[in-house]
């Protein structure tokens, strides 16, 4: 049986070898850091900046196509701010005037909570909790979290496929999507706890792990420059040179 394990693990580290994982400890600290440029921001200009750092760090970690679509979205919003807004009706400003400012503020977290999500596994976020000496009161809520929104993701487009087969009005897509979605959220969330403890997950004998997790120099780098950016813009924005 161990040799069975050591053989598994061997390939495990073999398929990940080439692929770049950010450790869950250091995506943490650069999502903290990405939050405290959005809320610390005086120019729009300084979210910009570090929206172009955080795609850069998203091509960094195998995430291209969730680069790009940051920097499209980063562009149409800068686009309609520019060229639209001046020449469009006051209520279509006061309208969709907030939700563009304060949805280009906020690019840079959603950013890093993508790379954070696409680049680590469940097992490895409750990992690392653990290693942050987190108390299983806070790991089991998060961790039940976690699993919830891919599980109603899921619910979502089998809704979604099965509206698809009936010609509904607008009306009855609407109460077609909201009924199914809201009897199945508590069932999914008692599911899931369930499983949960069915695991295990609330034993209070110290947990092992198959995998193990450990900060790369990679990692150490990309919390550096996340960092060193972050500092770097809001001093230059502190003094009004943005």
């Amino acid at each position: 049986m161990e040799k069975i394990m050591d053989r598994e693990l061997q390939s495990l580290k073999k398929e990940n070898k080439y692929k770049k994982s950010l450790d869950p400890r250091a995506g943490i600290i650069i999502l903290l850091i990405s939050n405290v440029v959005v809320f610390m921001q005086k120019a729009a200009m300084v979210g910009t900046i570090y929206v172009i750092f955080m795609g850069i760090l998203l091509l960094v970690y195998g995430c291209p196509k969730s680069c790009i679509k940051f920097y499209i979205v980063l562009l149409g919003m800068i686009a309609v701010q520019r060229y639209i807004f001046p020449y469009a009706p006051s209520w279509i400003v006061i309208l969709f005037g907030i939700f563009t400012n304060y949805g280009r503020r906020m690019l840079p977290c959603l950013m890093a909570g993508i790379m954070l999500i696409k680049t680590n596994t469940m097992h490895r976020f409750i990992l690392a909790m653990r290693k942050m000496r987190w108390t299983e009161s806070l790991v089991i809520p998060v961790a039940v979290a976690i699993r919830y929104f891919p599980a109603i993701r899921e619910e979502w487009q089998h809704v979604h496929e099965a509206m698809k087969l009936r010609k509904l009005s607008v009306a009855e897509k609407l109460e077609g999507c909201l009924v199914p979605m809201m009897l199945s959220a508590t069932t999914t969330a008692e599911e899931l706890a369930q499983a949960a403890v069915t695991r295990g997950i609330e034993n209070p004998v110290r947990k092992t792990s198959y995998e193990e997790i450990k900060i790369e120099w990679m990692d150490i780098v990309s919390v550096g420059l996340s960092l060193m950016v972050a500092i770097i813009v809001l001093v230059i924005d502190n003094r009004g040179l943005l």
